[in-house]
């Protein structure tokens, strides 16, 4: 058995960051005093190599399976969890506004849930992210005032479109990532705190049942939203007329 967890660890941590949309809105990825109700989730797993392709002395294979399994499955998974979340504290709080969305409004929705924020954390718009659906992000791109008040850098790429509108950092997050019927989640980043290690990395050749080498993983995370800046977390949902 050969334990790689203390390599891959500043590894995984900085790839989360790179990659991870809602990595931007966390004040922290360790745990912060002051967190409410912090339960941590797990997520698990296995990466398998055939025995005649893998060399025991290079861990780069590895290296390469995990990298591509923290990308199209640890981050999707723990940035839903995320939005999730944030929905579910803004909700408690009342900090919420049901509104059906059109093209006619979904400026002012915006403005309206922006100004409420700032108001709310007496904070600055820096800190202020939008977390934006597509169905969202396709009515309020066809009113000429976003278009007015969005950057330079807001753009178009793989990953939606991101970039800054009134000064707050804007992000569209792909269909199937926030509950259904929410058109945008507002985060403050001094509101929360999202604990997220790998704990485990380990690399066995006497797996049962398995001709190889298995590299058995284990990250937990998590997100807490403190009472004191509940204010700091807003959501807005669809409700049909």
């Amino acid at each position: 058995m050969k334990d790689l967890t203390s390599k891959l660890s500043p590894i995984f941590e900085e790839l989360y960051k790179s990659r991870s949309i809602t990595d931007t809105a966390v004040s922290s990825s360790h745990y912060l005093k002051g967190a409410a109700d912090l339960i941590f989730e797990e997520t698990r797993g296995k990466l398998i190599i055939d025995d005649c392709k893998y060399e025991h002395s290079d861990t780069e294979q590895f290296d390469r399976l995990f990298s591509e399994c923290v990308n199209e499955k640890v981050i999707p998974l723990i940035d839903k969890y995320r939005l999730v979340k944030w929905v579910t504290a803004a909700t408690t709080a009342s900090n919420i506004k049901n509104e059906a969305v059109t093209t006619d409004n979904a400026y002012q929705e915006f403005i309206d849930a922006r100004k409420e924020v700032f108001n709310a954390t007496k904070g600055n718009l820096d800190r202020i992210v939008c977390f934006a659906s597509s169905s969202f992000v396709a009515k309020i791109e066809l009113d000429s005032r976003f278009k007015l008040v969005s950057d330079l850098g807001m753009k178009q790429n793989n990953r939606g479109l991101t970039g800054k509108a009134t000064s707050i950092k804007f992000i569209e997050v792909p269909e199937g990532y926030l509950p259904a019927s929410v058109n945008f989640v507002l985060a403050d980043k001094d509101a929360s705190s999202g604990p997220i290690k790998l704990t485990s990395f380990r690399i066995f050749d006497d797996w049962p049942g398995i001709s190889g080498y298995v590299a058995d993983y284990r990250i937990i995370y998590g997100l807490s939203v403190a009472k004191k800046t509940l204010d700091g977390v807003f959501v807005h949902k669809s409700t049909e007329h």
